[in-house]
């Protein structure tokens, strides 16, 4: 548990974020570490904060996209992929809630750099790393494509850097490159849909695609209680055993007394 984390999460201005936002974060706060990190699944999460998974999905992307967490998501050493790494970022700073409105900002003192975001050079910083996100979901796209390591020899026009630019509104860089992942797993879609132009066209198929995802991570929670359902039913068949055992070596001592 990271209490500066949670006192900040506490501090966010009213209305920063809806309630479900805020019960998300504080749940996240409640087993990060003091630099704002862990890795809960996403059936942690749900349980912890007594919401469905795809509320949190929705909730993670609000979040995401304001800026208050950022996830990298993280695959094992046989590809499958494990709890995803997510990073607060709650400490005080300029920041638009998930609405967009922008919150009441202190005054800067003397020497201090200005909250202001419409100052020309944050509003190029902006865009280079917009620039930066799009260059990095692309290039993630094309060599997802090729199958063999190379990359796609794709263009990157504007046409397509509009694209990405939209769905960079609703999802992270790294859920944009997981849905490209789990298209190219699929031999027959990647080769009829494996142009960029398909995937980000619209929200649909970023969800469609990040839904194969998320039914993995049920397959390997279910496969987790199981496996916990199976080590229950084994200590209990082990008390059982010892209980008998018990009982047995009672009465053959009692015998033996007689």
């Amino acid at each position: 548990m990271s209490l500066e984390q949670m006192a900040y999460v506490w501090k966010l201005p009213v209305g920063a974020t809806k309630p479900a936002g805020r019960l998300l974060l504080l749940a996240l706060a409640d087993i990060a570490d003091d630099d704002g990190k862990c890795f809960p699944g996403r059936a942690y999460l749900a349980r912890k904060c007594g919401l469905a998974r795809n509320t949190i999905g929705i909730v993670m992307k609000r979040l995401t996209k304001a800026g208050y967490v950022t996830i990298e998501h993280r695959q094992r050493g046989d590809k499958t992929y494990s709890s995803n790494l997510y990073t607060l970022h709650v400490a005080p700073r300029a920041c638009d809630d998930l609405g967009g409105a922008q919150h009441d900002l202190p005054t800067p003192q003397d020497g201090e750099p200005s909250y202001s975001s419409s100052t020309p050079q944050v509003k190029e910083e902006g865009q280079q790393a917009l620039l930066v996100d799009i260059r990095s979901v692309f290039d993630h796209h094309c060599k997802a494509m090729s199958g063999d390591g190379q990359p796609m020899p794709y263009k990157l026009d504007a046409a397509i850097k509009t694209k990405i630019a939209t769905r960079l509104k609703t999802y992270s860089v790294e859920e944009l490159q997981r849905a490209a992942t789990n298209l190219a797993k699929d031999d027959w879609r990647r080769e009829k849909n494996a142009h960029p132009k398909y995937l980000y066209q619209n929200d649909t198929w970023v969800d469609e695609w990040l839904n194969k995802a998320l039914t993995q991570e049920q397959q390997e929670d279910e496969q987790e209680r199981l496996r916990d359902e199976n080590t229950r039913k084994e200590m209990i068949a082990a008390s059982i055993e010892r209980e008998e055992e018990a009982k047995r070596n009672a009465t053959t001592n009692a015998d033996a007394a007689s």
